[in-house]
């Protein structure tokens, strides 16, 4: 499974790439009115279109099942992991701290580590093809658009600290939650002894709303960089199709070029 999706990413970037770049004599057709290639043309680009969401769909379902490797060997070790602890090594810890690490902790492995090794597999195949296809076409929109792109990359370096503050704080406050709802599970036959029923909920909805207050904060600190690195690849697609438009002008590029490299710098 893992040498199918090694396999699968670099394949399923070269249908993409041949999807933009079958763009390219379409649109020149239309510029030249040349009917004569008009069907042949759109029948190629329509087969690598195809080709593009079968590599993809395939590539998507190896990491899927990757995944399920991944997440379910993770569970099975951390729940050994406790197991193996002597009595008196349990009993240091909280049951809640162990409920939050096979639950949300899990979770956020998954996704931070699992989805970013495969997410850096990827961007890293991907830029080294786009970059070589791009350069074949025209170097200068190159430098253009990878100089644009490096400052959006850059930019959660900047923040990368408030980041895993505001994700350390949510995580702490999902232990808290989850420490008072064992509490109060566990202790329910207490509670309702003495009669302290609206404690435990005020305490409950203090907890609530800390987890999610932590939650959305964390959510809002990570969508304002987004939104910034975002706006810098706007900037850097607007820029780099300027560039194409001038090339054209200057006729160092086709139309159908401009098409094809505004298909590519996604990559």
């Amino acid at each position: 499974m893992f040498a199918s999706y090694l396999l699968l990413v670099p394949v399923s970037t070269v249908t993409s790439v041949l999807f933009s770049l079958g763009l390219e004599p379409l649109i020149n057709v239309a510029s030249a009115n040349d009917w004569a290639h008009f069907a042949g043309y759109l029948l190629l680009d329509l087969m690598f279109a195809l080709a593009d969401v079968g590599a993809n769909y395939l590539h998507r379902i190896s990491r899927e099942r990757m995944r399920f490797y991944y997440v379910t060997g993770l569970r099975r070790d951390c729940f050994e992991a406790v197991m193996d602890k002597d009595i008196a090594d349990f009993y240091r810890h909280a049951d809640s701290e162990y409920l939050s690490a096979l639950n949300r902790d899990v979770d956020k492995l998954n996704r931070n580590v699992f989805d970013s090794a495969c997410g850096f597999y990827k961007v890293a195949v991907g830029f080294l093809i786009h970059l070589y296809v791009i350069l074949r076409v025209n170097a200068w929109i190159v430098l253009v658009n990878v100089v644009l792109s490096f400052v959006s990359v850059m930019i959660p370096r900047f923040f990368e600290k408030k980041l895993i503050e505001a994700q350390n704080t949510s995580s702490r406050a999902s232990e808290n939650y989850y420490g008072n709802l064992n509490d109060a599970l566990r202790g329910f036959t207490t509670i309702k002894i003495f009669g302290i029923s609206d404690v435990i909920r005020k305490r409950m909805e203090a907890a609530n709303r800390h987890l999610e207050e932590a939650n959305y904060r964390s959510f809002r600190k990570n969508y304002s960089v987004s939104c910034i690195s975002m706006l810098c690849t706007n900037i850097s697609y607007v820029l780099t199709i300027g560039a194409g438009v001038y090339f054209t002008l200057t006729g160092r590029m086709s139309v159908g070029q401009i098409i094809a490299v505004s298909q590519l710098m996604g990559g």
